[in-house]
């Protein structure tokens, strides 16, 4: 029995095997399935993917999988798979690799646009807010489709990139984090720019201090990070902020405390309208 099991796997882990090809055909639908292997299976079966299969996999897989395996390869590996890949995916890997291996990596890549995009996550000072931000959060064109964006929603098991989603415009400055709740009620055929709250920006190279008493903590919990051309270089959440802030006290946090509840609270019932939503015909 265990013969004809590992005759089965090999098959299967072929180039054009039945495992590996929905790879290819559905990559962030295997990246979710991927990341509830076990460790040892994932690095065989990612081991087994020709360039092609492998690139869009990484991009969607759990950080903390794709993280270990894309600092196991040598900088000649990385180069090569990045200009392989889509903008979007060379930003998705990146930002597991910190910014050590991007200063390596950078001067390398072929394609300038894609330079540049890497390259905003290089410009970042020490004690900034650009520090700070977390680097995963998930970027969609303003144009692009609602339906499109609860299908790669629904494909991502990582809630604080879902949280942290952009719309941006075409030239990629930031329109504002995509609403939940009106992503959930919107038509399928109608652009994600209808689906957006805007909030204020704030520049990567602004002290922590300094952002605070923004507004905006009122009603949200965070809010996107961004250089100099309003490009989305992170999120940060207001815990960030509120942890290494002196000036504010207990009561201030403690209230803010019970508004961030609320907030979870609304962001999931928008996930399960939007669950309800997926399973109804499109209009």
């Amino acid at each position: 029995m265990a013969t004809l099991e590992s005759e089965a796997a090999s098959v299967s882990l072929r180039p054009h095997g039945m495992v590996l090809e929905f790879a290819r055909l559905h990559p962030q639908e295997f990246s979710r399935v991927l990341s509830g292997c076990d460790a040892s299976e994932v690095r065989t079966i990612l081991g087994s993917m020709s360039d092609a299969q492998l690139i869009p996999v990484l991009a969607y897989l759990k950080r903390d999988i794709s993280s270990t395996f894309l600092q196991d390869q040598n900088s000649d590996t990385l180069v090569s798979w990045l200009n392989q890949a889509t903008v979007d995916e060379a930003v998705r890997m990146i930002r597991r690799l910190g910014a050590d291996s991007l200063d390596e990596i950078l001067p390398r890549l072929q394609d300038s646009g894609k330079r540049r995009a890497l390259g905003h996550l290089l410009v970042v000072g020490r004690n900034t807010v650009g520090e700070l931000a977390d680097k995963d959060f998930m970027v969609f064109a303003s144009s692009e489709l609602v339906d499109s964006v609860r299908s790669a929603i629904q494909a991502t098991d990582d809630r604080d990139a879902i949280e942290s989603a952009i719309v941006v415009n075409e030239d990629e400055s930031v329109v504002g984090l995509i609403d939940f709740v009106l992503l959930a009620q919107a038509k399928s055929s109608a652009p994600i720019s209808s689906c957006v709250r805007r909030t204020t920006l704030i520049p990567a190279s602004a002290r922590p201090q300094s952002v605070v008493h923004l507004a905006d903590w009122h009603r949200i919990d965070r809010l996107p990070v961004v250089d100099q051309d309003s490009v989305p270089i992170g999120v940060v959440r207001w815990e960030q902020i509120a942890e290494i802030s002196p000036s504010q006290n207990e009561t201030e946090t403690g209230d803010f405390n019970i508004f961030l509840e609320l907030l979870g609270s609304m962001f999931d019932v928008g996930k399960e309208l939007l669950d309800l939503r997926q399973r109804q015909p499109s209009k």
